[in-house]
């Protein structure tokens, strides 16, 4: 499965954010509990 993109809409400060990948390798990492 392949995501194109990620929309946030209403979560924490994010009022609203459209975040688009390339193809190849897209790492997203972050501390456990983080959000």
């Amino acid at each position: 499965m392949r995501i194109r993109r990620v929309i946030l809409e209403n979560i924490r400060s994010h009022k609203y954010t459209e975040v688009c990948f390339d193809d190849g390798i897209t790492v997203i990492s972050g501390r456990t509990g983080s959000g």
